[in-house]
């Protein structure tokens, strides 16, 4: 704890003494923050000056000649009434409402002197000059209203109300009936006002999470929001707005230590901003100058009322202590009407009206009401507009959007002015080019030129109307865009060609011009089917057909722009056919009683007929078998309804082969109902699925004679039995898997029986008799399995079994091939291999093999098989011809068999043995070398395990050592650092 004191008091003296800098830049942040804390006065001119007051001396007798007759106010909170504004007759009239009303706003109209007072939230009074309610206007329900303002030139008045913590801005027009309305989200109303040319600026407060933020708002007359702007000021208990003839906005934001007046241009600019002192200012003025006047007091008991005047350039001109008392309302003209409370002992309030000359507050008058408190509304009849309104334009003729060609068009609009003359109306034409003038003559406020179309260049022209007053006021807001189009449509159509079984066919197009629509018309061999009149310009578009009936239909869409021009695309051919070809039954060949022959040649025929075209006939063809062929039928001259194939039945096809007629025209329409047959009827009797006239292979192995073979099988060309034979095939017979004989036969000359084939297999012999079945001599080849054989005799002659041969081989037509064994033997066109298990025999004519063995064949082999270690019989290394060592045994070189062991291999072999066996050490001196070498490799490895075993404690001890030394220099190190601190 100690140590951890001590160094927070060095961090602490770090920053303090050996880095001033740090301190320097703490106390300059918090001087900064300290500033930007305090609101600062007199923030002057952030943006361009705008209306400027030279002339702030104005005259009193000019100020007296122009002001206001009357005082509007509101007293005690309950009754309004109205005051002589020369203070001689106070009371002209008051109106107390028969309900107990809560004020929020009064509004002029010069014109008439009638009021409008807002109360109850919901409700509007018109009082007539006199006094007496002339009409009662409400808003919806569901609105509570807070302030208002009237646009004199027409008596229409737009709204500032709340809606379910929301803030609605509407307008409505002199009866009462709502045009537009729009709404803020979480925003409340403050105050309003009418600019000069006719836009309306709205005050309002956040009322979500950002309560000292505050929105003035600029819409234009539609409601259309123009700008925004967000002013940050403590919680506001009441704000006010004002303007000056040039469109400048004036808001007093009070609160309760001081206020701030800040002026924004018409574009939502900031001009400037003041802020004064710490006095509580409640309303400010503009008056027909355009100076800017402040009212308020100071909050205190009693209060001190104070006046304000500046110019429109932010400077104060004047501020007059006024008395003693307050000021809440005040509005000017020429003067200036205060209406506030005025004390004279300090104790008691009494309302007061005063009337000030605004070139240097002196007090014209003022009356006393009473001991009555006040809601602080009061207002004079304006001397200007709120709304300087230039001429009223209203376009007649063009429409908006009209396409025009070519000729003269009238152009016409309805001009006027609400305040003073039309002076001026033109027109500009201006097509992006260069634009021009249009004089225009006046017909009892219609305003009139002719366009030249002619001498506009093509595209999408816009006509301004300028229309000035007697005083240059410009109305140029209105404008009107035609259409100048002389070039036709370019129309295109989505398909080259279109092919349909739909009677009521769809058409795409598109087309591309100048207007934005045009009246599209489709047309089927020149007449006039289907029609759209608002055809979207350079969009896809689909026309319809009316039924059709099936046909090839020529067609073109014409479309005709709002400009006249008439485009056409070029022609297509519509091919509608929605019918399928006509077949009848009656007309298939062949019948379906019909029977055949193999080989024979069957037409197949169908008539059809198309509504248009047909585009192919074919004939699904099912054999017996069950697999399918589909051919086509051609057209046969002269015939043009008829189409037939000539079909080829299969030499091994029997049975029935059914047919489906599948016509189609070009439409892919599909006719696939007329079925037909025929029938092939022929004998198979040895049941191989092949018909006897074509069958080259009478009976099945079933039918040779066997003597020995255990499983016989044939093979011809290496294709099953059941097929149609011809030309010159390779024929296999095998035991099994082991081929005993096989030779070529010609099918195309002749056929083979087998059931005149005999074969006999021994040990010893082989015996194939074929009865002259092969038609290809001397092409016999048969194997035998050499069964350790002593001689071997070849007998090439018809014979039918083994005692046909002699036991010599000196009979007739008999060759020994005793020297082919162990390798190979020719002898006239025979020739003998031997390949070790198996001995072949080419070029035979008749088949006839004997052969004798060996008396001890079967000891020598049992023997040879032991001493060669499994092998059968390598031959002590040794292998024949044909045959390679392959991990001791010998391999045949193509079949793979394995070489038997001759007897005098064996004989070699087992001398061989001995004499390995006279070779071999004593077992004693062998024992010994093996014994030395053990020894000599187990010293060797003993050395090292001996030398780590027996030091390892050696070991553990030095890594525990050197772990305390390091750990002691580095305790040693820390505790001298320690010490020096």
């Amino acid at each position: 704890m100690v140590r951890a004191k001590k160094v927070d008091r060095r961090v602490t003296r770090s920053v303090s003494m050996r880095n001033p800098y740090a301190v320097i830049f703490i106390v300059t942040l918090l001087a900064l923050f300290v500033f930007l804390a305090i609101d600062t006065p007199d923030v002057k001119i952030t943006g361009a000056v705008v209306g400027v007051d030279t002339n702030l001396d104005v005259q009193a007798q000019a100020e007296v000649a122009n002001t206001s007759p009357y005082v509007w106010h509101i007293m005690n909170d309950t009754t309004f009434g109205m005051t002589n504004a020369t203070g001689i007759e106070p009371n002209q009239w008051n109106f107390t409402p028969l309900t107990a009303p809560s004020f929020t706003d009064v509004a002029i109209d010069p014109n008439t002197n009638n009021s409008y007072w807002s109360l109850n939230n919901d409700t509007i009074y018109v009082l007539t000059e006199a006094g007496a309610l002339s009409s009662t206007l409400r808003i919806p329900s569901g609105l509570s209203l807070t302030k208002f303002v009237l646009n004199y030139s027409d008596l229409s008045y737009y709204t500032a109300s709340t809606v379910g913590g929301n803030m609605n801005f509407s307008k409505y027009n002199s009866s009462g009936v709502a045009q537009w309305s729009v709404e803020k989200a979480s925003h409340s109303p403050n105050a309003i006002t009418l600019t000069a040319n006719g836009s309306v600026a709205l005050l309002s407060t956040d009322t979500g999470v950002f309560p000292n933020l505050h929105y003035l708002f600029m819409f234009d007359g539609d409601g259309v929001q123009q700008w925004n702007k967000s002013i940050t000021s403590a919680s506001i208990s009441v704000a006010s707005l004002d303007r000056d003839s040039n469109g400048s906005i004036y808001v007093l934001l009070p609160n309760s230590s001081h206020s701030r007046l800040e002026k924004y241009h018409l574009n939502g600019e900031l001009a400037w901003r003041e802020v004064l002192g710490s006095l509580i200012q409640d309303e400010v003025s503009v008056d027909n100058n355009d100076t800017i006047f402040v009212s308020g007091d100071n909050g205190g008991f009693p209060s001190t009322a104070n006046l304000y005047k500046f110019n429109t350039a932010g400077k104060i001109l004047l501020n007059l202590t006024a008395h003693v008392g307050t000021l809440d309302g005040l509005d000017c003209d020429t003067a200036c009407y205060a209406l506030g409370t005025n004390t004279t002992d300090g104790l008691t309030n009494q309302l007061m009206i005063a009337k000030y000359y605004s070139n240097n507050f002196s007090q014209i008058w003022n009356l006393s009401m009473g001991g009555l408190t006040s809601s602080s509304i009061i207002a004079v009849r304006p001397v200007y507009s709120p709304k300087v309104s230039p001429p009223n334009v209203t376009l007649l003729i063009p429409t908006n959007g009209t396409n025009l060609s070519s000729g003269l068009q009238a152009i016409n609009v309805s001009v006027k002015s609400v305040e003073d003359t039309v002076d001026t109306v033109l027109f500009e034409v201006d097509n992006g080019t260069t634009p021009f003038n249009l004089t225009t003559t006046n017909a009892s406020g219609n305003w009139n030129a002719n366009l030249n179309v002619s001498t506009v260049v093509e595209g999408v022209a816009t006509i301004t109307v300028f229309a000035n007053d007697s005083v240059n006021r410009i109305n140029n807001s209105n404008t009107i865009k035609i259409n100048v189009d002389r070039t036709p449509p370019t129309v295109r159509l989505a398909n080259s060609t279109h092919g349909t079984t739909d009677t009521t066919p769809s058409i795409t197009f598109n087309y591309t011009d100048f207007t934005i629509s045009a009246n599209c018309t489709l047309y089927l061999n020149g007449d006039h089917n289907a029609s759209n009149a608002a055809v979207v310009n350079n969009t896809d578009t689909i026309l319809t057909a009316s039924t059709l009936n099936d046909a090839l239909y020529v067609t073109t869409v014409n479309c005709t722009d709002g400009s006249s021009n008439k485009g056409n695309s070029s022609a297509i051919t519509i091919t509608v056919d929605a019918t399928v070809p006509n077949v009848t039954a009656s007309d298939a060949l062949p019948s379906s009683t019909s029977f055949t022959n193999s080989s024979n040649v069957v037409e197949i025929s169908i008539n059809a007929t198309d509504t248009l075209f047909l585009d192919d006939v074919l004939a699904n063809i099912t054999h017996p078998n069950g697999s399918i062929f589909l051919v086509a039928l051609s057209n046969r001259t002269n015939y043009p309804n008829k189409f037939n194939v000539s079909f080829t039945v299969p030499r091994t096809a029997n049975g029935n082969f059914n047919i489906t007629f599948v016509v189609n025209d070009s439409n892919n329409n599909r006719n696939a109902t007329i079925k037909t047959g025929f029938i092939i009827n022929m004998t198979d009797t040895d049941g191989d699925g092949v018909p006897d006239p074509v069958d080259k292979l009478t009976g099945n192995i079933t039918n040779v004679t066997t003597t020995g073979v255990s499983s016989l099988n044939v093979s011809i060309g290496g294709r099953p039995l059941n097929e149609t034979l011809t030309g010159k095939k390779e024929v296999g017979f095998y035991d099994g898997s082991t081929v005993l004989v096989n030779f070529s036969h010609n099918f195309s000359i002749s056929s083979l029986d087998l059931s005149k084939m005999t074969v006999i297999s021994t040990a010893t012999t082989l015996i194939i008799n074929f009865s002259n079945e092969v038609n290809v001599t001397y092409n016999k080849t048969l194997f035998i399995t050499d069964d350790s054989f002593a001689t071997l005799c070849v007998k090439d002659q018809e014979i039918s079994a083994a005692a046909d041969i002699s036991d010599a081989c000196t009979g007739s037509n008999e060759t020994s091939f005793t020297n082919c064994l162990g390798g190979t033997q020719t002898s006239g066109a025979i020739t003998c291999t031997d390949f070790g298990t198996t001995i072949r025999f080419e070029n035979l004519r008749y088949s006839g093999v004997k052969a004798t063995q060996t008396a001890s064949s079967s000891s020598v082999a049992e023997g040879s098989g032991g001493g060669g270690g499994g092998s059968a019989g390598a031959g002590g290394g040794r292998c024949a011809k044909g045959y390679s060592l392959v991990d001791g045994n010998c391999i045949h070189d193509e079949t793979g068999e394995v070489q038997k062991a001759r007897p005098e291999q064996v004989v070699e072999e087992e001398a061989q043995e001995e004499v390995v066996q006279e070779e071999q050490a004593e077992p004693g001196q062998e024992e010994q070398e093996v014994g030395a070498e053990n020894l000599a490799g187990q010293a060797s490895r003993f050395s090292f395990r001996e030398f780590v075993n027996d030091y390892s404690k050696f070991w553990i001890v030095g890594v525990i050592v050197l772990v305390i030394l390091i750990a002691g220099i580095f305790i040693y190190r820390w505790t001298k650092h320690w010490h020096s601190e």
